[in-house]
């Protein structure tokens, strides 16, 4: 068996003759093709304008491709690209405005958050341009808010207060009825859980009327209150009341001054008594004392 493959295997000289001569043959027919392939036909000449186009044609194309590798490919320009936005629900000052409120209209989450961050470094806006140095503001989108943007006249003088006078160092009063929980975090005597706090005051109550009620809620650190008068201030908004025959625990606990015994105390009276009149019954009854009644009256009404 060996000796039977070993014959079917074998080539004689003739064989091997043929073959070498066959590769010769392969190599020479591909050496004559890729010098046929690489020299230009004589009889061919470039049209002189097609060259001048082809040119052109290569230089706007080099341009275009420098553009691109140019371009600053951050999220203002991301934003810029953009063909529409969410529309405005009507003017705004853009000092102080939440971060949900950007988000609204037409800012993503991380620009959202890179603005107010330009906000908590001390800086303000005077005039609507000032807008445009935040590096997340697109031109197409400042030229989408622009219509809507409301600064009040004198708003340098009115936010810039000083802590002595021998202090050159500046802060930035802070509106305590549109700013977020970062930017009321950093104000004197809020801590974070305060903070949140008063963002979920605001949802439910609409605005606080005064920075002394600050004072009132738990959490705040009173030694700080000089300071906090100094740095914050309440912005014009609208106040929402509740009804004080259907508001819930958690709502009346809110209110400024409400302890949890005074709310557990309303609400008994309410489920043993039915409706209230009005809510000087707070008052005649003996629910509330009267200084306490005019903290939260503002917040309470009867439908």
């Amino acid at each position: 068996m060996a000796l039977g493959k070993n014959r079917f295997f074998h080539w004689n000289k003739r064989e091997r003759r043929g073959g070498v001569f066959l590769i010769c043959l392969l190599a020479a027919m591909l050496f004559v093709y890729q010098h046929l392939k690489s020299t230009p036909d004589p009889s061919w000449t470039a049209d002189p304008e097609f060259l001048k186009h082809a040119e052109q044609f290569d230089d706007s194309q080099n341009t275009v491709t420098q553009e691109k590798n140019n371009s600053d490919y951050t999220y203002a320009h991301k934003a810029s690209s953009r063909s529409e936005y969410p529309p405005v629900s009507g003017p705004f000052n853009p000092n102080g405005l939440p971060e949900s409120e950007w988000i609204n209209m037409g800012l993503s989450e991380r620009q959202a958050k890179a603005l107010k961050k330009y906000e908590a470094g001390g800086r303000r806006f005077y005039k609507k341009e000032d807008l445009k140095k935040v590096f997340v503001i697109s031109e197409a989108f400042y030229a989408h808010i622009e219509p809507y943007l409301v600064i009040p006249s004198g708003y340098e003088d009115k936010e810039k207060v000083a802590f002595s006078s021998s202090d050159s160092k500046r802060t930035w009063r802070v509106d305590i009825n549109r700013a977020d929980s970062t930017a009321l975090d950093s104000l004197p005597g809020i801590s974070p859980k305060l903070a949140g706090r008063m963002v979920r005051f605001r949802q439910i109550f609409g605005a606080f009327v005064s920075v002394s009620q600050v004072k009132d809620m738990p959490g705040f650190f009173a030694d700080s209150y000089d300071r906090l008068t100094q740095q914050a201030f309440t912005g014009s908004a609208v106040v929402k009341p509740v009804n004080l025959n259907y508001c819930t625990f958690k709502e009346l606990l809110l209110l400024p001054g409400m302890s949890y015994e005074s709310v557990k105390a309303i609400l008994n009276y309410r489920e043993r008594n039915g409706f209230f009149r009005k809510t000087e019954d707070l008052v005649t009854l003996n629910l509330a004392e009267p200084d306490l009644y005019l903290k939260i009256a503002p917040y309470i009404e009867v439908r």
